[in-house]
């Protein structure tokens, strides 16, 4: 295994210990850098705007202690958006499954669905979460291009995966009627999230 493409993937900040992250278990977060989208509550914006991206060195080192850490049961990678780092991401996340046995766990926005069925097909990853904005053809106020067919095909896709999984929304205030009928309609188990933003090194 060539340990030095893992290390290609932008890292922007770790949590080495959260406890919101992955559903029952204590995880160790990865925030990727680089977004499609521009959310007006966004829960990682003192990341995004950070202005540093961690050396290989650093993501390295981060790496090597996410998977010995005793104190985490799962290993999360968030964002940011995780799968604009591409072939990156796969290289990281094959890493991580060939170094340990915790559980992994890919946060995403849902709008790259090729990407997503690469993932699942390796067998990559043990859960993921799935941040619905509002409804699939209101998405120009989040992003700078969408796709709506795309992203019913993504949902599509995590319902057959078999990996376990979440939607989740975080109720801003972009949301409109029209929103709400579409959440509370098509994704009627959807988990709802208060804003936060959190500190990482």
């Amino acid at each position: 295994m060539d340990e030095t493409k893992c290390l290609e993937i932008g890292i922007y900040g770790y949590q080495p210990s959260s406890f919101c992250d992955y559903p029952h278990k204590s995880a160790s977060v990865f925030f990727t850098s680089g977004c499609n989208m521009s959310c007006s509550y966004c829960h990682n914006i003192n990341i995004m705007n950070s202005g540093r991206l961690l050396s290989p060195e650093e993501v390295y080192s981060c790496l090597r202690h996410a998977v010995t850490n005793r104190l985490s049961d799962a290993i999360v990678v968030s964002g940011g958006e995780p799968t604009l780092q591409g072939e990156n991401l796969k290289h990281f996340l094959r890493f991580i499954r060939q170094t340990c046995s915790k559980s992994v766990k890919l946060d995403t926005n849902g709008t790259n669905y090729g990407l997503l069925k690469e993932i699942f097909e390796e067998k990559l990853v043990d859960f993921v979460a799935m941040d619905v904005k509002g409804r699939f053809d209101g998405y120009e106020k989040f992003c700078y291009s969408s796709n709506p067919d795309h992203l019913y095909k993504t949902v599509d896709l995590i319902l057959k995966s078999g990996v376990k999984h979440e939607f989740r929304c975080t109720v801003g205030e972009e949301f409109d009627k029209k929103d709400f009928h579409f959440i509370n309609s098509y994704f009627p188990d959807i988990k709802l999230q208060q804003y936060r933003s959190v500190k990482v090194n």
